[in-house]
This record gives structure tokens, C-alpha cells and sequence, in this order.
């Protein structure tokens, strides 16, 4: 109804108001770029898969067995790209802070990829994509209460959180 298309609406337009203003970013151009790249690569990939894993978990009862395979998978990777020169040395040097909050983190996706794959198996792809890509305000929210000294932020981006959230309520309602 009036208000789903009015939430749709709001997660359309929020990413359009809070990235209106380019921030001020001091990296180099290389490093902005290929986080644009990695960037527009992780969405296209991690839309595509809420398509492909809707039409596997359809009502399946298997979102523990689908959380394990994506993250066994994963792992997988990872593990193998310590046979890289120089990364398990990398890996070593990691301090015990920073390895702790990887481990935290670890768990914390895991944690939202298994409830993903919940959502996926109960209801359509259409109600339950809106309501995840807002993870990256989220992300943006997160970022903006623990790490502002070292984002850039702006009353549009503020702005943009806003409405993101509003656009995923009014989508559930």
C-alpha cells in the first residue's frame, strides 16, 4: 500500500540526499577508487545473492545449513589466501586488541548472515531486500557514534541515516 511505497521511496531517496555532498576524504585517489570498486562489486555481488538465496531457502527449513555453507566457504578463502607471501606473517603481527574485535566481528556477521538467510527462507526477497541493504546505514550510523574522528560526516549523511531507517519501518508496518 501507500505506506511500503512511501518506505521504498525513503530508501531510494536517502542514499541520494546523504551522499549529495561529496565528503572531504584525505586519501589518495588510488585508495578512493578501488574502495569504489570493491564497493560497487560487494553490492552487485551481495544483491544478486538475496535473489539466489531466496529461491534456494524457499521455505526450506535450511537457513543453519545455508548460513554454514556461505561462511564455510568463506573461510575456506580466507584460509587459503594465507598462502600468500608475507600474509600469515601479517597475521601474526596483528595485536591483541585489533585480533579480538576481528574475532568480535566474526561473530557478529555471522550472526546477521544466519538471520539474512531466516528472513530470506520466510518472506520475499522484494520485503526482505530493502530491509537489509539499510545495513549500510547502519553501518554509516555505527560508524558516525564510535569512529567520528576519522569519517567524514555531514548534516546530509545525518540526514540520509534518517530517513533510511524511517524507509525500513514504514516498509515492515
Amino acid at each position: 500500500g501507500l505506506l511500503r511505497g512511501t518506505g521504498i521511496a525513503l530508501l531510494i531517496v536517502a542514499p541520494l540526499v546523504a551522499f549529495a555532498r561529496p565528503p572531504t576524504v584525505r586519501l589518495g585517489s588510488l585508495q578512493i577508487a578501488r574502495g569504489i570498486v570493491f564497493g560497487l562489486t560487494a553490492a552487485a555481488t551481495y544483491g544478486g545473492s538475496t535473489v539466489l538465496l531466496r529461491w534456494a531457502l524457499d521455505d526450506s527449513g535450511l537457513t543453519m545449513l545455508g548460513g554454514l555453507v556461505a561462511h564455510g566457504a568463506a573461510a575456506l578463502v580466507l584460509i587459503a589466501s594465507l598462502a600468500l607471501p608475507g600474509r600469515l606473517r601479517g597475521l601474526r603481527e596483528v595485536d591483541s586488541t585489533a585480533f579480538k574485535l576481528f574475532v568480535a566481528v566474526t561473530a557478529i556477521m555471522t550472526l546477521a548472515q544466519v538471520l539474512r538467510f531466516a528472513a530470506l527462507e520466510s518472506a520475499d526477497a522484494a520485503v526482505v531486500a530493502p530491509l537489509t541493504e539499510t545495513m549500510a546505514f547502519f553501518g554509516v550510523g555505527f560508524a558516525f557514534l564510535l569512529n567520528r574522528d576519522t569519517e567524514a560526516f555531514n548534516p546530509l549523511v545525518l540526514l540520509g541515516i534518517v530517513l533510511a531507517a524511517a524507509g525500513a519501518i514504514a516498509i515492515t508496518l
